[in-house]
């Protein structure tokens, strides 16, 4: 097994823990065999409704302008990023807790739903 299956494999099961962790699924690693396409990272539960690929890279370009965004968040704002490559769409970037929170699915450390998160609006 190469190094990069290693570190992706590696990067699946730290994403799966933290997802559990806030969401309160069962995150966990789909059945892959040799990558079909179409299979997500993570098993269909994972966050239902969403197709989850993990990506464990050692260095994002992005992730810098994420972190200026949170350094310059005043008043509790969770700080997000808007981003557009040359002909492409455009994207969000902000952390998976946060994430969680705005679909109000954030769990408490225990496992059960925060009470702020069940009375969100979203």
């Amino acid at each position: 097994m190469t190094n990069s299956c290693r570190k992706g494999k590696r990067g699946e099961r730290e994403a799966a823990a933290e997802i559990r962790r806030l969401f309160g699924t069962d995150a966990r690693r789909s059945q892959q065999h040799a990558g079909a396409a179409g299979d997500a990272d993570l098993c269909d539960d994972a966050i239902p409704g969403y197709h989850v690929e993990v990506k464990n890279l050692a260095s994002v370009s992005a992730l810098k302008h994420h972190r200026q965004a949170a350094r310059d968040a005043k008043d509790g704002r969770t700080p997000v990023v808007v981003i557009k490559g040359s002909r492409t769409p455009w994207y969000v970037i902000l952390t998976l807790e946060d994430f969680a929170k705005s679909l109000g699915r954030a769990t408490a450390p225990s496992g059960t739903p925060r009470q702020e998160a069940e009375s969100s609006p979203m």
